[in-house]
This record gives C-alpha cells, structure tokens and sequence, in this order.
C-alpha cells in the first residue's frame, strides 16, 4: 500500500475510475485498500509545454485544493495461484498488462499464448499468467479462467493498469491550459497562526481578517511558534463535537475540510472562539467535580454555622427592590445558597463564618445546594 499526494481536482477524476475498480474487485471480494488521509492547500507548481519543442518549463505556484491518500491491492487468487499479468497478442508481440508487479514478465513478450489448463493453442488473443506460492507460473486462457472463478480476471486487470498509468500522473503539478479547473485558496494554517499572532497581540477586532491576509502577502509565514499554536487549535477541533452551529462551521474551516479563496472571519475569530470553549470545558469540569463533592447541610428548619467562602452569583429585581444571590462553599466543598437584600462588605473569595436557617435542599446543575434563609455574617 503506498501513499499519494496530489490536487482535488485530478484526486476527483481518479475517485470516479476507482469506484468502477472496486465493484468489479468487491464482486469476488478481492480485497484492497483506499482511505483519504487529509484534505489540505498547497502551493502548487504551474508548467508551459512548448508545442514546438515538447519542452515544458515552470511559469509560476498557485495555492489549491489537495488531497493525500493511501491506495493500495492484494493479489488476486485463483485456488493455490494469484493473477499476475494479463497477456494480449499484437502483430509485434505481446502487450503486458501487470496486476502483480513484483514478478518480470519480460519473457511474456514473445511467447505464444496458449493454457495450461485445457492445452490447447489455437490463436489465443489473451492469456493470464498465475503464480502460485512457489514461483511457479502457468498460462491459462481467457475462457477457461472465466468458467472456472465466474469472472473475467483480464477486465479488472485493463482497470489495475489503467489506474496505474494514473497513479503515475498525480504529482503535484498543474499544465498552464487547465488552472482555470483549479479553485485559489488560502493555506488554512497559515491564515489561522496569523490570526493568533494578531490576537496575542492586539486582541479580536473587526476587520482583522483582512489584515491578516495582508500580512501574510508582505511578510510571509508567521514564526513557527504560531504555526505549533494553530495546529493545536486544528487538532483541537478535529475531535471537537459541536453542537451550535457557528462551532460546527469553524471546526469545518480550521480543519481544512471546507477551504477558502478570500479572508475568513471565522477562522480569524477561531483563536477567541478557542479559549471561549477551553474556559467553558473548564467551568463544566469543575461544576461536574463539584456535583461530585457537594453535600447537603443540616436538616430543613435548623440553625447551622459554618465557615465559608463566598461569591455574588448572580441577582435580579424585584417588586421589593434588588435581590442579590450569594454562593458559599464551605472546606468541604459543600455549596450554600442564600437570596436576600442585604449587601455583604467584603471582597469576594474572603473566608467568612455564617449562621442561618436551613429553608431547603435543591439541586441546580447537578450540584446539591444547601439553601439558606436569615443569614447573619459574624
């Protein structure tokens, strides 16, 4: 199995050969191999062919839509014997079509072809040569083949071939008369460790995608410190499970499977929306953690006293004036709840020690909350 780099475009043409291949190979489970490693941009190189010369020479890179993938065939097997080339006569010998390639057939070239199956010679066109474990070789004709495994072997062995004379033309080039076939992107990482040295260093803005954009045509690659941070956040998104919709398109975009020609704004905004969802991740992480140590305090009605931390959680208005939220957490991790009025005057996170009566005991995010009423701060 080998691994081929090449553009989308010529990648597409040889997806739709393949998928005719492989009907043919799944219909005698034959097994093989094809998976698309990454999508990606590249600078690609532009050739002219000189019509005169045949000469061709490079007139320039564009950036363009790629494509690495792994292709790769098992030996067919007929009983003890695999298919290693199909034979087919010519006037000037004997064509060679190579399903395994690593035997030489070379001696194929002018032999008359016959099958060692049923031992008759009588002006074959084509023959398969087979290869059992041990080296050894015998031809068999075409009719015979196809009556003993139901199939004609030689019709996917012309595809092999022809997917092989393909292969050899997927480098990663592109011939002046076709760039019009070919869709212009920005390399994703590229645009994405700029965006991140913007950040770092001014902060989102509106407008900033385009600034990047331009630096990116004056001054080239970011340092690769920034290359490293936007392939952490690329990763990052890769095995991200989105929900909201805006998330979905920015793991799309930063991960290079949607490309783009002009400056993105959501890749510009992907390193604020990043640390957004790491401090997020983080908060649930801690709320799941505190789920799992909180416990309730005191009995429904009772007095308790307890020594605390504490944190404004919220408020809201209403017909009696502004009602504050306070949240406790106690040495033990405990959470308490208390809704009044009242202004506590002293900075938050200070250890304080409290007395109130126990109104309930409720849940909220999965947390037990010990709900509080009449608090008095000593």
């Amino acid at each position: 199995m080998a691994t081929y780099n090449t553009t989308k475009v010529k990648f597409e043409t040889l997806q739709k050969k393949l998928q005719r291949l492989f009907k043919k190979l799944d219909a005698i489970n034959a097994p093989y191999t094809f998976n698309v490693i990454r999508e990606y941009a590249d600078d690609v190189p532009v050739y002219h062919i000189d019509p005169i010369t045949n000469t061709q020479y490079k007139t320039g890179d564009v950036k363009v839509e790629c494509v690495e993938f792994e292709l790769g065939f098992e030996p067919y097997r007929v009983g003890d014997y695999r298919v290693g080339a199909v034979l087919e006569r010519t006037e000037d010998g004997n064509l060679i079509y190579t399903v395994d390639e690593t035997v030489d057939y070379s001696s194929y070239y002018k032999q008359t072809l016959r099958c060692d199956h049923c031992g008759t010679r009588h002006d074959r066109v084509k023959a398969i040569v087979l290869i059992n474990d041990n080296g050894e070789q015998k031809m068999v004709g075409k009719t015979c083949l196809k009556d003993f495994v139901g199939i004609s072997v030689d019709s996917f062995a012309g595809y092999l071939y022809g997917i092989g004379e393909i292969l050899e033309d997927m480098e990663l080039r592109i011939y002046d008369n076709e760039v019009h076939m070919y869709k212009m992107v920005i390399d994703t990482i590229t645009f994405l460790a700029t965006c991140i040295k913007i950040t770092e260093h001014d902060g989102y803005y509106r407008g900033m995608a385009y600034d990047a954009f331009d630096i990116m045509k004056k001054k080239g690659d970011p340092e690769q410190t920034y290359i490293d941070k936007a392939h952490e956040i690329a990763n990052f998104f890769e095995t991200y499970e989105a929900t909201d919709p805006f998330e979905i398109n920015t793991r799309l975009l930063v991960t290079g499977k949607t490309t783009f020609a002009t400056p993105n704004g959501i890749v510009a905004y992907a390193p604020t929306l990043y640390k957004k969802i790491l401090d997020r991740l983080e908060k649930e992480r801690q709320r799941k953690a505190a789920a799992e140590v909180s416990q309730y305090l005191g009995t429904v009605g009772t007095k308790i006293t307890i020594r605390v931390k504490f944190t404004i959680a919220g408020g809201y208005e209403s017909q009696f004036g502004y009602v504050r939220i306070y949240k406790f957490i106690d040495n033990n991790g405990n959470v308490l709840i208390w809704k009044t009025s009242s202004y506590i005057d002293k900075d938050t996170e200070t250890e304080i020690t409290i007395t109130g009566t126990v109104s309930d005991h409720n849940e909220y995010g999965g947390v037990k909350q010990t709900v509080l009423k009449r608090v008095k701060v000593a």
